[in-house]
């Protein structure tokens, strides 16, 4: 008879009603997983994890009003995940799914002003983020260098005030943001530098006055933002270089603000606002060459869209459908 395979290194911590702990966790190796749940009141405490290898997993759990906790997570190597808020409040997170690689997991279930700081190195790395359930002013800043990376983070559920910063340098990464449910005044900002990167923007479901900010720079880069049933939110999409694209949408929305700047050649603008949306300003600003933006306007009325563009061969189109008291202005200067 043949032996099994060597079990998957494992830590597993909890902390439960209780209040000013720390914990530091070090694994060296490959198919290593760290396991956290914070849970029932636990306060102020603080986490230290890192991980250095290929196929390592971190799950980390906040929940039942756990409040000012502090994480610090380190991923070194490939195929490595981080997953914040992904598993709900009655999944046992001490028996993780297998995953193809290094990865970071943990959650934020009803649960107050904690900050939580990830960073991956290396590439095929991922990290899964969810703030739910009445989470509120909490701080999450995610950091990956390499290529082939994907950031995810979900904010839902009548969860306010919480702030996201990811951080993204190489070439074919991903990252996206999903705001609903009434979740209001949020503050995302992604930056990501290199080539072939790609980040998208969802705010939806009755989320108002919530504030996304995409810097891109490089060439081949894509920004998408949307925004449904959502009023008051504020959009900027900053891309520098060229063969960039970016589209936003806007559906049965109010009163909403995007603006988009492309500084290079060879880019590419689109908005839609369609389906009652009213009251939407939007501005594009495009310096370069070869640039091209749209816009289509149906059944929505009342909104104001700008377009500036300078250098040459610039285009600009707009369509207007079944909508009243629109605004659009087009300036093109250059030769």
């Amino acid at each position: 008879m043949y032996p099994g395979p060597p079990p998957v290194p494992t830590l597993t911590r909890g902390i439960y009603s209780s209040k000013h702990n720390s914990i530091k966790a070090r694994q060296f190796g490959s198919n290593n997983d760290f396991n956290l749940l914070i849970e029932n009141s636990s306060n102020v405490n603080t986490i230290l994890v890192g991980q250095r290898g290929s196929s390592n997993s971190t799950v980390v759990d906040i929940t039942e009003d756990s409040d000012n906790n502090s994480l610090r997570l380190l991923q070194k190597g490939s195929d490595n995940t981080i997953n914040i808020g992904k598993s709900e409040k009655k999944t046992p997170i001490l028996n993780p799914s297998p995953g193809p690689g290094p990865t970071i997991t943990g959650g934020i279930y009803s649960s107050k002003n904690n900050s939580i700081r990830a960073r991956q190195f290396g590439s095929n790395n991922n990290i899964e983020s969810s703030i739910t359930d009445g989470s509120d002013r909490n701080t999450i800043r995610f950091n990956q260098r390499g290529s082939d990376n994907e950031t995810d983070v979900t904010i839902e559920y009548v969860s306010n005030a919480n702030t996201v910063g990811i951080s993204q340098a190489g070439f074919n990464n991903y990252a996206g943001v999903n705001i609903q449910y009434d979740s209001n005044a949020n503050s995302v900002a992604f930056s990501q530098s290199g080539t072939f990167n790609g980040a998208d923007a969802y705010i939806q479901d009755g989320s108002n006055r919530n504030t996304v900010g995409i810097s891109q720079g490089g060439y081949n880069n894509y920004a998408e933002a949307n925004i449904d049933e959502s009023n008051r939110n504020a959009v900027g999409i900053s891309q520098v270089g060229s063969d960039n694209n970016s589209d936003i949408y806007i559906n049965d929305s109010n009163r909403n603000t995007v603006v988009v700047s492309q500084a290079g050649s060879d880019n590419y603008t689109n908005v839609d606002i369609e389906y009652v949306s009213n009251e939407n300003t939007v501005t594009f600003f495009q310096a370069g060459s070869d640039n091209e933006s749209e816009i289509s306007l149906m059944m929505s009325s009342m909104n104001s869209v700008n377009v500036l563009q300078m250098g040459t061969e610039n285009s600009s189109g707009v369509t207007i459908s079944n909508g009243n008291l629109n605004s659009v202005n087009v300036m093109q200067s250059g030769m």
